[in-house]
């Protein structure tokens, strides 16, 4: 919410929308949204072969479970948030457009 809230008001939008988008994944939905993250993800970097082979992280099973799968989560996110993002842009402009008209 703290970076929300900073972005909104470094690029002059709506703060109170701003950080009120950062709740919409709400505890009942949020399951569902992160394991779909986290399969697509998943199924785009496949088992992660040798990026966490650091000698520091050897011993670290259970560290090293959570960066792969953090990563997942991650990936997952940024592709459906950008997708996401560009299906509003589009919806947005095409009504703006279309209610805008004389």
């Amino acid at each position: 919410m703290l970076l929300s809230a900073v972005c909104a008001i470094w690029l002059r939008v709506n703060l109170p929308i701003a950080i009120t988008a950062c709740w919409v994944t709400n505890p009942f939905t949020a399951i569902w949204v992160y394991m779909m993250e986290y399969r697509l993800g998943k199924s785009v970097i496949g088992n992660l072969p040798g990026i966490f082979a650091i000698s520091e992280l050897e011993n670290l099973g259970a560290v090293r479970r959570l960066f792969s799968h953090a990563t997942y989560v991650w990936t997952g996110g940024v592709i459906i948030g950008s997708i996401a993002a560009l299906i509003a842009y589009i919806t947005i402009q095409v009504t703006w457009r279309l209610l805008s008209r004389p």
